[in-house]
């Protein structure tokens, strides 16, 4: 399975946040999953992808030209793409991918969530979305679309096709077992 994996890349911290994200990846890797993902080798996001060629994954990255430089690019990943803008880079790693994990994250994290979230309810994209909600980061979020929920702004389904764990050792079997729910203008 080719796993995209939205992530930080700044948090540079060695916490237990990181050591959750290795465990992620340690688990993966008995899988032989391929992991997507957005190529810099800062933050959390080269913290994974250092993780995954340990483990002789394929590790391949979606970045933008200019963030290339500001970024630092990964120069031992098995595959770069390159692309001219965000939009482009997220489409990319959309295209390569059979399911996606949310990892920690600011606002970029946040805007590729939302963005392959709102797809899938649309049902352009059917592809599972796990929400790795390390020491209950992802909390408030959930609460947040709860909320959407109550007030008849979010179809319940929507929320419930959301996959929300925090323990490593279950997130394959969560992903390869996943089933995408009828898209929000389809047929009842």
């Amino acid at each position: 399975m080719k796993i995209a994996i939205f992530c930080s890349s700044t948090h540079k911290e060695k916490d237990l946040y990181t050591s959750k994200c290795l465990e992620l990846i340690d688990e993966l890797a008995k899988h032989q999953n391929q992991i997507i993902y957005g190529g810099s080798k800062s933050g959390l996001m080269g913290i994974i992808a250092d993780r995954g060629l340990e483990h002789n994954l394929e590790v391949h990255g979606v970045i933008t030209k200019d963030l290339s430089h500001k970024e630092t690019e990964h120069k031992n990943l098995t595959s770069l793409v390159l692309t001219e803008n965000m939009s482009q880079r997220k489409y990319k790693m959309y295209e390569l991918s059979d399911a996606f994990i949310i990892l920690p994250g600011g606002t970029g994290t946040m805007d590729e969530f939302f963005e392959i979230y709102t797809l899938c309810q649309l049902g352009y994209q059917r592809k599972a979305i796990l929400i790795y909600n390390i020491l209950g980061f992802y909390d408030k979020l959930l609460d947040f679309l709860d909320g959407m929920v109550e007030n008849n702004f979010l179809d319940k389904r929507f929320k419930d096709m959301l996959i929300i764990e925090d323990n490593p050792k279950n997130v394959y079997e969560l992903l390869e077992n996943y089933k995408a729910p009828r898209a929000k203008w389809s047929e009842k």
